[in-house]
C-alpha cells in the first residue's frame, strides 16, 4: 500500500486542504462538486454521467456479469449512481448509500425506482436487510489498511450467505511504474508548468496578482491487487473473477501526454500497450461470501 499523493498548482492565493477528505463535504468540494446537470431526461443523465466516462463505461461492462438480477443489490457510497441507475433501468434491484444523497429529487424524477439510505458504511450499525450483493465503486482508495478491513468485515456481515461483492480498486497498482509517475514523474511536471505560469505572469506584469503554488495533496492509497484480495479473504470472501481496464486514464494526468502524446496516433497506441498496461486505472473484482 502506498499514499497517494497529487501535486496541484493553483493560485498562491487559494486555499486547499491537503490532508485526506474526511467527509462528504470535502469529498464534494475536492471533486469540483456534484452539480445537478444533465437531469433533463434519463438518455442525458446517461450521456452526461456515464457514457461520457471511460471509468464509468468500464464498470458497466463488468457489473451485469457479476451482479444476480434476480436478488437486492446495496451500492456502497454510490455517489450520483450513474451505474446503478443503469442497472434499475436494466431490471436490477438497487439500493444506493452514502452520507449523503446526491441530487435525490431529479434522480426520483427520471427513475421512480431510485432508493437511497443515508448510511455511513465504517460507523454507523448494518442495516436489519441482508443483501444478495453489494457493490462499491470508487471508494477503497480513501481507506488506509485498517479502515480497508474494517471495510470488508462490515460489507461481509451485510451479505447473505453465497453473496457477492463487486467492488474496484479506484485507482492504479501500488507498483514500481506508478509509483514512478505519482512520486516522481507528475511533481516534476507540477513544479515546472508552475514556472511557467508565473514566468508569463512576470512578462504580462501580472505576477503579484496571478502567482501560482504546487501544493501537495494526500489523495488516498494505492493498493496492489494481492493485498486487497488478502484483505478480503480474511472475512470469508473469495475472489471468483478480476478484470484490469482502462489503460490510459493515469497517462492522461500527465499534461505531455493530455495536450501532445495523445493526440499521435502510433505513440499514444505504443504506449498504451506498454506503460498504460501497467498502470489500469479500473481494476474490478468480484468476491463471494462463504455459503
Amino acid at each position: 500500500m502506498k499514499r497517494w499523493y497529487k501535486s496541484e498548482v493553483v493560485p498562491k492565493r487559494q486555499s486547499l486542504n491537503r490532508t485526506l477528505d474526511q467527509s462528504f463535504s470535502e469529498h464534494r468540494h475536492a471533486m469540483g462538486g456534484y452539480e445537478c446537470v444533465g437531469y433533463e431526461s434519463a438518455a442525458q443523465f446517461f450521456a452526461t454521467h456515464l457514457d461520457a466516462s471511460p471509468r464509468h463505461l468500464c464498470y458497466q461492462k463488468f457489473l451485469p456479469a457479476h451482479l444476480p438480477k434476480a436478488g437486492r443489490i446495496l451500492s456502497i457510497a454510490s455517489g450520483r449512481a450513474a451505474n446503478e441507475m443503469r442497472l434499475l433501468v436494466d431490471g436490477y434491484r438497487v439500493v444506493c448509500s452514502d452520507l449523503e444523497p446526491v441530487c435525490p429529487d431529479e434522480a426520483r424524477r427520471l427513475f421512480p425506482g431510485y432508493e437511497f439510505m443515508k448510511w455511513d458504511v465504517l460507523n454507523e450499525p448494518l442495516p436489519p436487510e441482508r443483501f444478495d450483493a453489494v457493490m462499491c465503486l470508487s471508494f477503497i482508495y480513501l481507506l488506509d489498511e485498517e479502515r480497508l478491513r474494517t471495510f470488508f468485515g462490515r460489507v461481509s456481515g451485510l451479505l447473505k450467505p453465497g453473496g457477492m461483492l463487486v467492488l474496484d480498486s479506484a485507482g492504479s497498482p501500488d507498483a514500481w511504474l506508478a509509483n514512478l509517475l505519482h512520486n516522481v514523474y507528475l511533481p516534476c511536471e507540477a513544479w515546472l508548468a508552475c514556472g511557467l505560469k508565473n514566468a508569463m505572469n512576470l512578462l504580462r506584469q501580472s505576477g503579484s496578482n496571478g502567482s501560482m503554488v504546487v501544493r501537495r495533496k494526500h489523495h488516498g492509497y494505492r493498493y496492489g491487487d494481492r493485498e486487497i484480495v488478502a484483505a478480503a479473504s480474511g472475512y470469508g470472501l473469495k475472489v471468483e473473477a478480476a478484470a484490469h481496464m482502462d489503460f490510459e486514464t493515469e497517462l492522461t494526468r500527465s499534461r505531455l501526454y493530455h495536450h501532445g502524446v495523445r493526440h499521435l496516433p502510433p505513440v499514444r497506441h505504443g504506449l498504451l500497450l506498454t506503460v498504460g498496461r501497467a498502470m489500469p486505472y479500473v481494476r474490478m473484482f468480484a468476491f463471494r461470501r462463504a455459503a
